[in-house]
């Protein structure tokens, strides 16, 4: 087997680390521009499409909240990618011991003991575990962001529905099993 130098190795943990970063950026970056194109084109399907008739509202509705969901889907998928680099990054930073981003947000969640580094005690007193800080996942928080435009897409065809047909579609479709 091929053994590397030491400062080669170190080079190349070094590298990943940064590659990692760039990586991790890049991902955020991604989900939210998609976020803000997908928000913005939701919001504006719902204006471009008020005059039209029933079934194009329908479909546009269906799409807006199938494109939202599946932005979802990806969002979350793109985020643990995101967290398996994080993770990665530790490692490195444990192997040089000399990289301290990961473990000192570690270290503030609450994940991570004095012990496990050698960093000095004074320099972890300094960043005192708060429980404010403790990560607020910001995958908890976007979730409102489907399920308001699932919302008002709903409501706006409700509404819609009602309008044209002048009945609300649960009395509409009871009319309908009741003539059965």
């Amino acid at each position: 087997m091929y053994k590397i130098k030491k400062e080669k190795q170190i080079d190349l943990l070094l590298k990943e680390y940064e590659l990692c970063q760039h990586f991790i950026q890049h991902k955020e970056s991604s989900i939210w521009q998609t976020f803000a194109v997908l928000g913005v084109a939701s919001f504006a399907a719902l204006v471009l499409v008020a005059k039209a008739d029933f079934f194009v509202i329908f479909v546009v509705g269906l799409s807006a909240i199938s494109s939202i969901w599946i932005w979802w889907r990806m969002a979350n998928r793109w985020w643990d990618i995101q967290h398996t680099n994080l993770l990665r990054m530790f490692h490195i930073e444990q192997d040089l011991d000399c990289i301290y981003q990961i473990r000192y947000v570690k270290y503030r969640d609450g994940q991570l003991k004095v012990s496990d580094s050698k960093l000095s005690a004074e320099r972890w007193n300094d960043l005192k575990q708060d429980p404010k800080f403790k990560k607020k996942g910001r995958e908890k928080a976007l979730i409102c962001f489907p399920i308001t435009v699932t919302v008002i897409w709903c409501l706006y065809l409700l509404y819609f529905f009602h309008s044209v047909f002048q009945k609300w579609p649960w009395t509409w479709f009871m009319d309908w099993i009741n003539s059965r």
